[in-house]
């Protein structure tokens, strides 16, 4: 708990300066105490002493009371060890692959600026406080968790306060005089997540781009929707792009190396304004032969699972080109990737890389919602469609499937439930609700999808809490 101290009125003397900072109570006290000459005399055991006693006893309680719900925030998440075998690496490979993690960690930093404009300088501040106190240690570890102050499995509600966040001093109010060490103030944060990030002013609305947008040449706009240019405002009026024209996208090779790369900016899901703007990440592992070829027998059924997909024949792709899939041992994982990691990562989104973009730029925000949503529900139609129509998997997978997709909404493995005929229709029906909403780039759909089914009933919350006393 901080407030600003302030001595002087002017600085018109280099002896008679002004200066604001921030320090706590405790801190305060003491320095009052011992009658620091800097500061106005109180005497702390009298009446103005009450006052400090009232702040003790609250910090306390405060303190205890914030520490018990981040703890509880952070006991959500169950730490698992991943171990990866690198005997089989060459020494090259092992060079290779110290560059390559110096490499993911600057992807972390850009990740970081990408997110809000002072989340680096809080994760600074919080860094340097760890050993401050235990309320300092679980804001720490709730922020590695969530690389920023916003918590992912809270509808990007902040977990923070704005008195946590960092100090900086004002490098404008820096003076060359005896005794000015110049302003501080606190780099806030808002209590919301925002929904463009730090991608564009954080000033700007959806309205105020639409219409910057339409004024655009048509190369104009591109550059303005492009993954990689971040929009800023130019004057009090104007809004402008930075283009980064000397960016290319990094090229997929394929060697007889061991190791398996991914560097870059692919997902979307950060910019939830536009669904526009890309954020860095980074996968480093070692490739695992052996369940990569157990794997290659469902990619070498994508045309057949294609041409029955619960979809209109005129939207479905008479050629389809599997993408390459590999199975990875994980040694780090940067930038977007947060505790909550993605199982598979699908490169690559960027258009210069994929030549049409398909329907995204048309459902703009709501694309990534419904991309993920398509993922478990189609997912689910194609398992099932493997077993029993193809006959890959055993018959005894269907039950299980279905368990195991429930108590991965739930994050939880102990519900039951018993198939019926009804959940194979629905599944169905689904799908095809969302391809076709895809297929047509058709964004009221999407929107009213999303409205209807995309938020928490109260039977669903309830059967959460009753979950959470397990």
């Amino acid at each position: 708990m901080g407030r600003p101290c302030i001595f002087g009125t002017s600085i018109s003397e280099e002896t008679e300066v002004s200066a604001v900072k921030y320090i706590s109570w405790e801190e305060y006290k003491n320095l009052l105490a011992k009658e620091d000459p800097e500061y106005v005399p109180y005497d702390v055991k009298g009446k103005y002493g009450l006052l400090f006693d009232i702040l003790s006893t609250r910090y306390k309680e405060n303190m205890d009371a914030r520490s018990l719900t981040l703890q509880k925030q952070i006991d959500r998440y169950a730490p698992i060890r991943l171990d990866v075998e690198l005997s089989g690496l060459t020494e090259a490979d092992k060079e290779a692959l110290v560059l390559l993690l110096k490499a993911a960690m600057v992807i972390d930093e850009i990740f970081h600026l990408q997110v809000w404009y002072t989340n680096p300088a809080l994760r600074d501040w919080l860094r340097e406080h760890i050993n401050t106190s235990n309320l300092d240690k679980l804001k720490w570890m709730d922020y590695l968790i969530n690389k920023s102050p916003w918590s992912s499995l809270d509808e990007s509600q902040s977990f923070l306060t704005t008195a946590d966040s960092a100090v900086m001093l004002l490098v404008e109010s820096t003076k060359p005089l005896s005794g000015w060490k110049g302003l501080e103030y606190r780099a806030a944060f808002p209590m919301l997540k925002p929904p463009g990030a730090n991608f564009y002013p954080s000033d700007m609305d959806k309205n105020e781009f639409e219409l910057w947008k339409n004024s655009l040449s048509d190369d104009q706009e591109e550059l303005a929707t492009g993954f990689f240019n971040v929009i800023r405002r130019r004057s009090e009026s104007g809004l402008g792009v930075n283009d980064h024209k000397g960016l290319e996208p990094i090229k997929d090779l394929y060697s007889d190396s061991k190791l398996d790369v991914t560097i870059g900016p692919y997902e979307t899901y950060e910019d939830t304004l536009f669904g526009y703007k890309a954020t860095f990440e980074a996968f480093i592992g070692v490739r695992d032969d052996e369940a990569t070829s157990q794997v290659k027998l469902f990619g070498d059924q994508l045309q057949v699972l294609e041409q029955n997909l619960p979809l209109d024949d005129l939207y479905k792709s008479k050629d389809v080109v599997a993408a390459p899939i590999r199975v990875i041992q994980l040694v780090y994982n940067a930038g977007m990737l947060k505790v909550l990691k993605q199982l598979l990562s699908i490169c690559r989104n960027d258009e210069r890389i994929v030549k049409e973009r398909g329907t995204s730029m048309e459902l703009q925000e709501l694309h990534s919602s419904l991309e993920e949503a398509k993922a478990d529900i189609v997912g689910l139609w194609a398992l099932r469609f493997l077993i029993k129509k193809v006959r890959m998997l055993p018959i005894t997978l269907v039950k299980s499937m279905y368990v195991s997709f429930l108590a991965g909404c739930f994050r939880i493995d102990t519900l039951r439930v018993r198939r019926s005929p009804w959940v194979e229709e629905a599944v169905e029906s689904l799908s095809r609700e969302i391809l076709t909403i895809q297929a047509k780039g058709d964004k009221a759909a999407a929107k009213l999808l999303l409205e209807d089914y995309g938020k928490m009933t109260e039977p669903m919350r309830a059967a959460l809490d009753r979950l959470e006393l397990f």
